[in-house]
């Protein structure tokens, strides 16, 4: 998974599957080196012997999904790279300038272009890091920690809303289904429209009426909003 100790395990899968193809292994090593696992183990982990066609399953799959990952991150990290080594350049890479230095100072990959092989390519910065590393290259980390915690706030303001709007629409479903108070919807004729207030919510209470800066959920009889 992309959570808690799934992260960690996807991590660690996709660290051994880049060195495996440095090595020159194909795809799908990794599944056969877990089944000499499940045979080494196994008396010790019961578990491994019913779980054996999963585990197998499991990584084959996660090996399938990183190797087209790192295939179009690698790509557009070698541009990077190869931009870097040439000099002081701007690199345009998918949307995002990628600004490189040399010189006395260690040439660098801006982070925009670490967020971005991260964010739309699903290239793990870690892996940025190691390959720039053993090209000599360094990474513009508290650019992409900037980046990156940019993305989190957004996120964090997407989800509260939902748990709003989800609340909400459950408070509203009991109101029709116990009051039958309605609101029908006329957004696709008009974007204003006069209506009425049939009810209002403040704290999660029920109110019959609200007082300037209080926070309130409004439900019209009618309205051009979804």
């Amino acid at each position: 998974s992309n959570e808690w100790r799934g992260y960690v395990l996807r991590r660690l899968l996709r660290r051994a599957a880049l060195h495996a193809r440095r090595l020159g292994l194909k795809t799908g090593q990794l599944a056969s080196v877990a089944g000499e696992v499940v045979k080494t183990m196994q008396r010790y982990y019961h578990e491994l012997t019913r779980s054996r066609d999963h585990i197998a399953e499991t990584i084959g799959a996660e090996e399938e999904k990183f190797e087209r990952t790192l295939s179009s991150g690698v790509e557009q990290l070698n541009v990077a790279i190869a931009s870097a080594r040439e000099g002081d350049v701007t690199v345009a890479l998918t949307g995002v300038s990628a600004t490189v230095s040399v010189g006395s100072v260690t040439p660098r990959i801006d982070g925009a272009t670490a967020f971005r092989l991260y964010d739309t390519y699903g290239f793990p910065l870690e892996m940025t890091r190691e390959i720039a590393g053993a090209a000599g290259l360094e990474i513009d980390e508290p650019g992409f920690a900037e980046l990156l915690e940019a993305q989190r706030a957004r996120s964090r303001a997407t989800a509260k809303f939902s748990q709003e709007a989800m609340r909400f629409g459950q408070y509203y479903a009991q109101l029709k289904d116990l009051e039958g108070v309605q609101s029908a919807f006329t957004g696709y004729d008009e974007l204003s429209t006069e209506a009425t207030i049939r009810s209002l919510t403040v704290g999660g209470q029920r109110a019959a009426e609200a007082g300037a800066g209080s926070e309130v959920e409004v439900v019209l009889d009618r309205t051009p909003f979804y």
